[in-house]
């Protein structure tokens, strides 16, 4: 089905495809890169399947391959100048996260002046190692509030990151498809999974013992804990779903494919 045909600039009329037309070559390609992306990750696990696994998988797919396809599917970029990216940018992403997550934990360690005991901030990625990374301090001083920023470390850069990736793309000052999806991986994505993991898989649902959020339930109790992840996540989604509100439509003259 088709909508009225329109002139084209050489004055030859051309037919422009309908929105559920669009819609199922968006769901083909989302489909088809989200089940690559499931598969792989359960292979690499395929001697330890947990239930956080399962769920990790799901949430690589629904928080940074799904909004990153829907963002491009929504523009008017050709899909030549877009479908590499969303094999590159997720797997930029993936090698750079796990590093960045424990590095911010080094600097809330360092900013309080704890002794740092032992770290793993770069994850063995190549070797099917993910989410696995630690820094384990030592504090020298009596127990006071301050204790809950190092653990607190990764989502005060995710706040940072979420803002500069809103005013940047918002701005609409950069048209090249790839660095809008960089922007859009890295700062706001990136951060919106490193919240709701931790948050909802790791806390929630695992009770894993050296989740973030675990140790500050152990320090400022459950309520607070549960009040700052639903703030954290609320403003994580707020700034995705902004971001893609933006890009629908973008650029406003379409690229020639």
């Amino acid at each position: 089905m088709l909508e009225t045909p329109k002139p084209s600039n050489d004055g030859a009329w051309i037919a422009k495809p309908t929105l559920s037309e669009n819609g199922k070559k968006t769901a083909k390609i989302a489909g088809v890169i989200t089940f690559c992306v499931v598969s792989v990750l359960w292979l690499a696990k395929v001697f330890s399947i947990n239930a956080r696994n399962v769920i990790a998988s799901l949430e690589i797919s629904g928080f940074i391959l799904l909004p990153l396809v829907l963002l491009y599917a929504r523009s008017h970029w050709p899909r030549r100048l877009w479908i590499p990216s969303t094999v590159v940018l997720p797997l930029l992403w993936f090698s750079t996260y796990g590093a960045l997550h424990e590095l911010s934990h080094l600097a809330g360690v360092i900013l309080i002046r704890d002794k740092i005991v032992e770290h793993h901030v770069i994850p063995r990625f190549w070797e099917g190692e993910f989410t696995v990374g630690w820094v384990q301090s030592q504090t020298l001083r009596a127990p006071s509030w301050r204790d809950v920023l190092p653990g607190y470390g990764p989502y005060i850069r995710d706040i940072f990151f979420l803002s500069i990736g809103l005013i940047t793309l918002k701005a609409k000052r950069i048209r090249n498809p790839f660095l809008v999806g960089l922007v859009f991986v890295l700062c706001c994505l990136s951060s919106l999974f490193d919240i709701v993991d931790n948050y909802f898989n790791g806390y929630l649902v695992g009770r894993m013992p050296g989740n973030d959020f675990m140790g500050s339930a152990m320090r400022i109790g459950a309520t607070w804990t549960n009040v700052i992840g639903v703030v954290l996540a609320g403003f994580a989604v707020y700034v995705v779903w902004q971001v893609m509100v933006f890009y629908k439509g973008f650029p406003e003259m379409p690229v020639q494919p």
